[in-house]
């Protein structure tokens, strides 16, 4: 079996990805916070990402959403990342979180990498 035909392999790039991405997410969000408001830094940061996605969805000529679409998708996308991820970068100015940043989906990954997906509990036992 060829490496990327292996199950595995597939499995540890995927948590590897994990915890690139995530992890250097909350560790961005660090870094921002110390000299960009936070509401500013998270929503710029949404805007340039969904302003690539879009040039680069039109650019494949993917037609544009329908004013309803784009609607609810600003609803769902400012109850979610602007109030979600705002108020996480609203609170690393006052919670010290360093070294948790790369740790954070270290519970789910073992859990799932174990097997043991439904019977997985946070480490606070909540």
């Amino acid at each position: 079996m060829s490496l990327l035909q292996n199950r595995t392999f597939h499995l540890i790039v995927a948590f590897v990805m994990i915890y690139l991405v995530w992890g250097s997410t909350y560790l961005a969000i660090a870094y921002a916070v110390q000299t960009i408001p936070p509401f500013f830094a998270i929503g710029s940061r949404f805007v340039f990402a969904g302003g690539l996605l879009f040039v680069f969805l039109r650019a494949r000529g993917i037609k544009t959403s329908s004013k309803a679409q784009m609607r609810n998708a600003a609803v769902v996308g400012m109850l979610t990342l602007g109030l979600g991820t705002s108020l996480v970068a609203w609170a690393e100015l006052y919670i010290r979180v360093w070294p948790p940043y790369w740790s954070r989906p270290y519970p789910v990954g073992w859990s799932c990498w174990t097997g043991r997906c439904s019977k997985a509990k946070s480490p606070t036992g909540m």
